[in-house]
């Protein structure tokens, strides 16, 4: 299970690449994210109201899911799932195998949302 968001706006790419490394390694069977949820009385949640801890956007989340998926590499199948209701979009494949076609799904929303990102 990888926590899509948990390194905020300052630390997006370095947690997407640094998980992908470790997935790699590990080359699990099963993948699966949830996208980060704060909570009143969380510790991150009151980084979060001081400014302390910047939470990604949905456009920006789609961006570290894309580059998670971008950079695994795994040495046996693994079923890859992105569908708790924390995320935004629902993707399902097999890594490596369904790897271009979970990317193209994620450039779609990317698109889709890029006017209200930059708007």
């Amino acid at each position: 299970m990888v926590i899509l968001g948990l390194g905020g706006k300052t630390g997006s790419y370095r947690h997407a690449t640094g998980t992908a490394r470790v997935i790699s390694h590990i080359s699990p069977t099963m993948l699966s994210t949830l996208t980060l949820t704060l909570y009143d009385g969380t510790t991150l949640k009151e980084a979060a109201d001081r400014g302390d801890f910047l939470p990604l956007t949905p456009y920006e989340t789609m961006v570290e899911l894309k580059e998670l998926i971008c950079h695994i590499r795994v040495a046996n199948p693994c079923i890859f799932r992105s569908d708790h209701i924390s995320n935004l979009l629902p993707l399902a494949g097999v890594l490596n195998r369904d790897r271009d076609k979970m990317l193209q799904e994620i450039h779609e929303i990317l698109d889709f949302l890029k006017d209200k990102h930059n708007g």
